[in-house]
């Protein structure tokens, strides 16, 4: 443990601004969260048009609606945080106004599966105890097989969460655990 955690600290540096990314983070995360529930509020408009508040919460649709307005919401935040950043120089939105992009961890450009792995299976699946797409998740499993498992499944996400602030801090390269296991980093869009 000691010899990999020494071997993360002796990566090559990284001189991106760890402020400028939270700084992407943080719009992300908000404009993320915003789209993604888009479906889940237009269809619960058009079924109660007079409501002044809407929960994010599927379970407001019975069983299947909640199922099929899961995966439209799903399929959104999936253009947002992979769709996007593949046909836009790996960049989000937040990535693009502070102007870093997501690399392999030899600066080259990140294939597909990089970015997918990082994107969905890392940051949405594994890490992502703070995303709307990740609540979603965890609402429609609840919904199919009807056990309420979220708490546990949202700690341990969070547990990941602190371990990948922690790498990012700690590491020279400033790569986060989705970074490490795709094998990326995320530098200024002007550095090659």
């Amino acid at each position: 443990m000691n010899k990999l955690l020494l071997s993360l600290r002796n990566r090559k540096p990284n001189k991106t601004s760890l402020i400028r990314r939270f700084i992407a983070y943080a719009i992300d995360w908000y404009l993320g969260s915003v789209i993604s529930s888009l479906p889940l509020m237009i269809i619960y408009l058009m079924l109660h048009p007079q409501a002044k508040k809407i929960p994010n919460q599927l379970s407001l649709f019975s069983f299947p609606t909640n199922i099929i307005v899961g995966i439209l919401c799903l399929a959104v935040a999936f253009g947002y945080y992979y769709l996007l950043p593949l046909f836009w120089h790996t960049q989000t939105l937040g990535k693009k106004i502070t102007r870093i992009k997501v690399v392999d961890y030899d600066g080259s450009e990140v294939t597909p599966v990089q970015l997918f792995v990082r994107q969905i299976i890392m940051m949405t699946l594994v890490e992502g105890s703070l995303f709307t797409s990740t609540t979603t998740i965890h609402q429609m499993l609840s919904s199919i097989i009807n056990i309420k498992y979220v708490s546990i499944i949202s700690r341990f996400g969070l547990c990941i969460s602190i371990v990948t602030i922690i790498l990012l801090i700690i590491t020279n390269s400033h790569q986060a655990l989705h970074d490490l296991v795709a094998h990326t980093m995320v530098v200024s869009a002007s550095q090659e």
